[in-house]
């Protein structure tokens, strides 16, 4: 459950794009005519010839279009090109509460985490007063909701530190701590991302826009490829580092808690 702000921040790169679904149609449209026209040439030049010309004329109508709503400016033209701000909007539910994930766990049996954690404060109530969640996602909504907020990495830093705490309050009272995932989102680029997450006790990490941008060079073998380039990135940080196992990861192999700590501060 992506636990977002009440709103959507500013997203000015979204309302700079300004993508719309009519203008992936109108491209899948032209990528089709350029398919009607090649293999219409190879087998005939003259339905070639119409073929073309039917795509000109359509090409033509549809810039005329275009043209026309450009100049026009309409309010609607306007809101159904402001990009994903828009489209996300509608499922944001500012009264959703922790109160709330009760009623979750009695609609579904699939393990319940929390995306969008970025306080102590916060990831202690989940731990400590809500057994029906099993992790949450330290994450800052890619930084695009609140200018000057920490980086997802800052405040893993004061939440691992916090549950360790917690958890060894725990044990001192004779109580076994139960098993919580913490994993980290934003920020990744590097193996050695991974690995500064994990030695701040990330369980995992999640690869969005890495993956984005193999997805859009390459599709399927583009994502295969970043994984594979950080996994090895990954294991190659670790062999200099003298890692044997991921479980021997852990902050002494970071050089700057002490900085880290007084941004979270």
């Amino acid at each position: 459950i992506t636990v977002k702000p009440p709103i959507l921040g500013r997203r000015e790169r979204d309302m700079r794009n300004k993508f719309s679904a009519r203008d992936a149609v109108q491209t899948l449209q032209a990528q089709h005519q350029k398919t009607l026209l090649s293999s219409s040439s190879s087998s005939s030049s003259s339905a070639s010839t119409s073929v073309a010309l039917a795509a000109e004329k359509t090409g033509r109508s549809q810039k005329e279009e275009e043209k026309r709503k450009d100049t026009k400016g309409s309010e609607k033209e306007g809101k159904q090109t402001e990009g994903i701000t828009k489209a996300l909007g509608p499922f944001i539910d500012p009264s959703f509460s922790w109160k709330d994930l009760a009623w979750v766990r009695n609609v579904t049996s699939m393990p319940i985490v929390l995306k969008g954690i970025q306080t102590a404060e916060d990831a202690i109530i989940a731990f400590r007063d809500h057994p029906e969640v099993s992790g949450i996602i330290v994450s800052n909504h890619g930084g695009r909701q609140l200018d000057y907020a920490r980086s997802s990495l800052e405040a893993l830093a004061e939440i691992s530190a916090a549950l360790d705490a917690h958890k060894r309050s725990l044990l001192q009272q004779g109580l076994q701590p139960r098993s919580f995932e913490v994993l980290l989102d934003g920020g990744i680029r590097r193996g050695t991302d991974i690995f500064k997450a994990l030695a701040l006790g990330a369980t995992g990490v999640g690869i969005g826009r890495p993956s984005l941008f193999g997805l859009a060079t390459y599709g399927q073998k583009g994502v295969e490829k970043v994984i594979e380039m950080l996994h090895q990135e990954f294991l190659n940080t670790m062999r200099l580092l003298g890692c044997t196992s991921v479980s021997s990861i852990s902050p002494s192999f970071l050089s700057s808690l002490t900085t880290l700590s007084s941004h979270s501060s």
